[in-house]
């Protein structure tokens, strides 16, 4: 799974112009699964090394809440949707790649 969270960021990455919100929190979702980030996407928690599945579902349910959230603003709902929806494809729980 690393090497296709791997080409997912490099695909992002290569976009060119500005991503949008939802495709900025699922490049840096995919640089966080991959080792590439100190810090988690949505929560910014610290990290030492490469998240395991557990610490990638949190994240993923946080930004699932933060999505749902109906007082958010709309640019911090889309920017957290991004987020769940990559890590919910890296967690296997979404054909859906975005």
């Amino acid at each position: 799974m690393l090497d296709a969270v791997e080409t997912a960021a490099a695909r992002l990455d290569s976009v060119p112009g500005p991503l949008f919100a939802e495709e900025r929190t699922a490049l840096a979702a995919y640089e966080w699964v991959a080792g590439h980030c100190s810090h988690s996407p949505i929560t910014g928690v610290a990290a030492l090394a490469r998240p395991d599945d557990i610490l990638i579902r949190a994240e993923e349910r946080a930004a699932r809440t933060m999505a749902i959230h109906e007082k958010r603003h709309g640019g911090v709902r889309r920017f957290a949707t991004g987020g769940a929806h990559a890590l919910a494809w890296v967690l296997g729980e979404s054909d859906d790649q975005p």
